[in-house]
């Protein structure tokens, strides 16, 4: 299956090859685009790296009319689109497809146009969902400074767990006292476990903060 994308321009700002790359590189994207290419002539695969390994996209240039950016709701200044198409299904073609197609909207002020799910991204905010789309792929494609904002993850404490675990034993420990029937012994047996089961991850949580430096 074919993942397409467009990004339409004014036809001055069309960058260079060599300016396209800067522009990913400064972003910290792992893609390297070929070198030796002419956006305004170029009408077919386009290959590139992206981690290191093999990847590409079909990229077809061309110049709309006036009628045909009024009927897709273009700005009329933006004439110059650059069409995107690969499989979807290869995580480098993917990957590298979104990367340069976001990272030209950015720099040249275009639009990036996602035809699959009716998304309309403009400027930086292609970038922003560019940097969403890998991170939901798990492909680690964004170089990561030292300097840059990690994104926050929201896990249970460890005081969470603890009590968690202290409070699930202790229902199931006083459904046993109370002499309850069979079925409720089986509830009680299981609010144990999962009692147990929370204090193991509280130990596993205090495990990994003493990890960090």
């Amino acid at each position: 299956m074919s993942f397409d994308l467009s990004v339409h321009l004014p036809k001055e700002r069309l960058p260079t090859p060599a300016k396209w790359q800067a522009a990913i590189s400064a972003k910290g994207f792992p893609l390297k685009l070929a070198a030796d290419f002419d956006l305004t002539t170029l009408h077919g695969w386009l290959p590139c790296e992206y981690q290191g390994k093999p990847g590409g996209f079909e990229c077809h240039h061309s110049i709309r009319s006036q009628e045909e950016l009024q009927e897709m709701e273009i700005p009329e200044s933006f004439p110059c689109e650059i069409l995107f198409s690969t499989r979807a299904r290869v995580k480098e073609e993917f990957l590298s497809e979104m990367i340069a197609a976001a990272v030209l909207a950015e720099m040249t002020g275009g639009v990036l146009v996602e035809p699959q799910s009716d998304g309309r991204f403009e400027g930086k905010k292609a970038v922003e969902w560019a940097r969403a789309q890998v991170a939901m792929s798990g492909g680690r494609g964004v170089v990561v400074s030292a300097r840059s904002k990690q994104p926050s993850v929201s896990h249970p404490g460890p005081v969470k767990l603890f009590l968690g675990g202290l409070f699930f034993t202790g229902v199931g420990v006083a459904m046993f006292l109370m002499e309850a029937s069979p079925v409720l012994r089986v509830v009680a047996t299981a609010a144990v476990l999962f009692g147990l089961l929370g204090f193991v991850a509280f130990g596993i949580a205090i495990r990994d903060a003493n990890k960090k430096p």
